[in-house]
């Protein structure tokens, strides 16, 4: 800011007030590149600190000298290179190439020729790392730079290290394919568990009918000749109650009756399979040597648990129905 003032002259001419004027200028464009300069270096020192202190990953540009694959040349690369890559040095960046897996040297050739022509390379490849001695992933993306007459001036990339993530995708791919081996393992047991539980259904339902041939082919034509015979009253109702034991084994009857769905207990059931036959309370008394006011309150109970408790269905016919 300049204050010009006058004793003699109440006004600057016009001469001298341009000529002021073009000083100013003059000196503002002066002080305006100094901190276009300052700022410029602290972005650059800024810039070089990144690339030169960085570890897990490393910047480079080439620059341009003859078209073609090996047309370029190394500028500058941040000396992490040498950890990342495990080439000798900075300089000899263009040694990268020697140290790709086979497995991904093919592609990542082609990936580069083409590069020529995108002016872009953007790939993941494994790498034989000579210093540390095991593979490491990297990932390399560049760009082409152009002049402002269109021509190609410099190429910039990152090569970042990618290989804890990379070990980390393979963990997970392998606990994945872990789990899946589990479950189909997991699967081939079940189905094996579900032939094995058929099989021993069959193998008690053949049992069952073995033992239901048997007792009406060995045991119930006795009973019937035994009934036919003198017996005292205590024998007959000895028999009766064999007879009812033998008519619940050789039907299915108990077997509905004892299940979760209704729930009779060993007592009911008997009870149950009494009353099916016809026998009246009395009579199940004396046969199943209880008294009267029990075997009302198994039929009660009976009757709850089937769903028919206050109405008007019969219990015998009702039991009839489960055969």
């Amino acid at each position: 800011c300049i204050n010009v003032a006058s004793h003699n002259f109440d006004k600057i001419s016009i001469s001298s007030r341009i000529a002021l004027e073009t000083i100013a200028a003059q000196a503002g464009a002066v002080i305006a590149r100094l901190q276009a300069k300052r700022a410029l270096q602290e972005s650059e020192e800024h810039l070089n600190s990144m690339m030169l202190n960085a570890k897990h990953y490393a910047v480079y540009r080439l620059k341009v000298s003859n078209p073609g694959f090996h047309g370029l040349k190394v500028v500058f690369v941040s000396p992490s290179i040498i950890n990342i890559m495990g080439v000798d040095s900075p300089t000899k960046f263009e040694t990268w190439f020697e140290n790709v897996h086979t497995d991904d040297r093919k592609r990542i050739l082609k990936a580069n020729l083409k590069a020529f022509e995108t002016n872009e390379f953007n790939e993941v490849m494994k790498i034989n790392h000579p210093d540390k001695k095991e593979h490491r992933w990297i990932h390399s993306i560049a760009k082409g730079i152009f002049s402002q007459y269109g021509k190609l001036q410099y190429v910039n990339g990152i090569i970042i290290d990618i290989t804890e993530r990379k070990r980390v995708e393979e963990a997970l791919i392998e606990k994945e394919e872990e789990l899946e081996s589990k479950t189909n393992k997991l699967e081939e047991i079940n189905v094996a568990l579900n032939v094995l539980l058929e099989k021993r259904e069959e193998d008690k339902i053949l049992l069952q009918e073995q033992v239901l041939s048997n007792v009406k082919r060995l045991v119930l034509p006795y009973v019937e000749k035994l009934k036919k015979g003198k017996l005292t009253e205590t024998q007959i109702a000895l028999l009766d109650i064999i007879e009812s034991s033998l008519h619940e084994i050789v039907s299915p009857f108990s077997l509905r009756l004892s299940s979760n769905s209704f729930g009779l207990t060993p007592a009911e059931i008997k009870v149950a399979s009494l009353i099916r036959q016809g026998k009246r309370t009395k009579e199940i008394a004396t046969i199943r040597n209880l008294s009267y006011k029990t075997v009302a309150r198994h039929r009660e109970n009976i009757r709850n648990k089937l769903g028919i408790k206050n109405t008007k269905i019969n219990l015998q016919s009702h039991l009839i129905s489960f055969a």
